[in-house]
């Protein structure tokens, strides 16, 4: 009889053991594909150009950006800025507190309402370098200066995993600064509030890439750019080592064809039609 209660016990703890595992592992898989779903927020994969119009050429470089900025919500310096006349301002081309952004390429605008009777705006900054021409930790450096002088609540760089959509990691660097910083409203009326700047970068086959988003506080709670940043970051493929010869001259400021909003069309194959604003 005792044996036969022993042989019971262990069945039952066995059995035990193995619903245990069971819902470990439904539970990882629920973790990743709820992570997995973040992707459905970014368009397909562009590909990063530089140049100026019909010239410009494509980076051996691609990214995912993120569906909230559609299609005419892309600016260039020498872009149309949306119903204004003239060049684009420096304060909606470059974060304000800094003047320029490192190998600048272009920005996105949008706007959050952070109630019924407000908008304001946010933004997104993507920028490439080619590090025979500009040294990593030069770079790295002088953006965290230029950031830390304006806004004291800067961190330092610190190695962060960004993944794709397949879940697969890079590593990169990562640095956020809080503080008061000026936002625009849809009529154009500029709000000094408390704001989060948060960069990423990465240096890889002779390329320096970085991306940066700028969301006020007000909207962060509705405006999931923030909780998105790391994953845009992810994204970015460099599928072939910058080139070894001269450095090239000239401009260099041109953006990535704009994502088709209407059917999210991978621009990379529209690489002969001219940037849009």
């Amino acid at each position: 009889m005792k044996k036969r209660c022993s042989v019971v016990v262990a069945v039952i703890l066995l059995a035990g053991c193995g619903l245990e595992d069971y819902e470990s592992r439904m539970a990882t898989r629920l973790a990743v594909l709820q992570e997995q779903t973040r992707y459905e927020a970014l368009y397909a994969p562009a590909q990063i150009k530089h140049g100026v119009e019909e010239d410009a050429v494509a980076y051996p470089i691609t990214i995912r950006l993120p569906r909230m900025f559609g299609l005419n919500d892309w600016f260039t310096a020498k872009g149309g800025y949306r119903y204004r006349e003239g060049a684009v301002a420096e304060d909606v081309l470059y974060p304000p507190f800094l003047g320029e952004f490192p190998g600048f390429n272009r920005v996105g605008e949008a706007y959050g309402e952070p109630d019924e009777r407000s908008t304001i705006a946010y933004y997104c900054y993507l920028g490439v370098l080619e590090s025979r021409s500009a040294k990593f930790d030069a770079v790295l450096s002088d953006l965290r200066k230029k950031t830390a002088a304006k806004l004291p609540d800067t961190s330092p760089w610190q190695d962060v995993e960004c993944r794709d959509e397949n879940l697969v990691a890079t590593t990169w660097k990562m640095m956020e600064a809080k503080g008061k910083q000026t936002f625009p409203d849809r009529s154009a009326i500029v709000h000094t509030m408390e704001g989060t700047f948060r960069a990423y970068a990465r240096e890889d086959q002779g390329y320096i890439v970085l991306w940066a988003v700028r969301v006020p506080d007000s909207i962060s709670h509705v405006v999931p750019l923030l909780d998105l940043a790391d994953a845009v970051a992810g994204t970015v493929k460099i599928t072939e080592p910058a080139p070894t010869g001269p450095v090239p001259t000239g401009p260099v400021a041109a953006p990535a064809e704009p994502p088709d909003q209407a059917n999210d069309a991978n621009p990379a194959d529209e690489a002969a039609s001219p940037p849009q604003s």
